[in-house]
């Protein structure tokens, strides 16, 4: 067995703006583990805004002392990747397929892609009462079919989520707003949810609370987004996909290429449209073309043409 590791950089097209301010390059580190039957497998770390605390440089201290063989009992930022190299999703005899149209990232004045049924927003990026005003606006121009997800990234308080929460009653568009508020949202906020019937995901929360089996756990009736790159173990989130299958919607942390794809192989699992958009991407340098076709086959990528990207790297 030998392992390896290599950091990732790459650039959006265009940065992200959200609730932490603008995003413009991911920095990521990806983990190469090639097997004795001279079969591989990848796991990927990535700091993200929100998400974690750790430095590129902390998880890369990390990984070489896990390219050593080190077997710690525990690492503080790689036990996503290692897991990931772990993972069933690499294995190459699989008799399961399938194809997903992933929902679309919302940016101004682009036109609404043909074929979608699920559109993801950020909001709380301005003045409140001129941002639903001009989102309530949009709704009603949009196709009766397409299902909007909000996402204010924690940016929310009680009372900011109520104004939404009033805008929105009876809007059957809105499949639900994500993560409004920061960590847990209180006994008020889950009531607010079931007195307006607005539903509401929860996204950072996960991570920082523990995982999706602990908000399980106390309760929590909404929708959870799952980003396997950042929880510490893929099997159990995938486990958890498999057992709430439509309750988990599969997202991304805007993997390199070949962490996207081991993403993508995640979603067999969950029946709701994921989150995995990758048009910030398009165009650019190392993309795999197949990643960005409006329907994605489950996988997309061989394995093996993921091996050529890394040598290439």
């Amino acid at each position: 067995m030998v392992r390896e590791f290599k950091i990732f950089r790459q650039k959006f097209i265009t940065p992200l703006r959200t609730a932490h301010g603008l995003w413009d390059v991911r920095d990521s580190i990806l983990l190469k583990e090639t097997h004795e039957d001279s079969s591989y497998s990848f796991g990927e770390v990535a700091p993200t805004p929100g998400f974690n605390t750790f430095t590129l440089d902390d998880a890369l201290n990390e990984a070489k002392v896990w390219k050593q063989e080190g077997n710690r009992e525990r690492y503080r930022c790689i036990n996503s990747a290692i897991s990931s190299v772990k993972s069933f999703v690499w294995k190459k005899c699989s008799t399961e397929s399938r194809e997903v149209i992933p929902a679309s990232l919302y940016f101004e004045a682009a036109k609404v892609p043909k074929n979608c049924s699920v559109i993801k927003r950020k909001i709380g990026l301005r003045s409140q009462r001129e941002e639903i005003l001009e989102v309530l606006n949009w709704l009603k121009k949009l196709p009766p079919t397409v299902r909007v997800r909000l996402d204010p990234n924690q940016s929310l308080n009680f009372e900011k989520l109520q104004a939404w929460t009033d805008a929105l009653e009876g809007n059957g568009q809105v499949e639900f707003i994500e993560q409004p508020v920061p960590g847990i949202p209180c006994d008020k906020i889950i009531n607010l949810m079931k007195e307006s019937g607005i539903s509401m995901a929860l996204d950072e929360a996960i991570i920082t609370h523990g995982g999706l089996r602990k908000i399980m756990e106390i309760g929590w009736g909404g929708y959870f987004v799952v980003k396997p790159t950042l929880l510490n173990n893929w099997s159990d989130s995938l486990s958890f996909i498999k057992e709430y299958p439509d309750k988990c919607v599969v997202s991304t942390a805007f993997e390199s290429p070949i962490g996207y794809e081991a993403v993508i192989r995640a979603c067999m699992y969950s029946d709701l449209v994921p989150g995995i958009d990758r048009s910030v991407f398009k165009g650019c340098r190392n993309e795999f073309k197949l990643h960005h076709n409006h329907s994605l086959s489950i996988p997309s990528v061989k394995n093996d043409s993921l091996n050529l990207l890394w040598n290439s790297l």
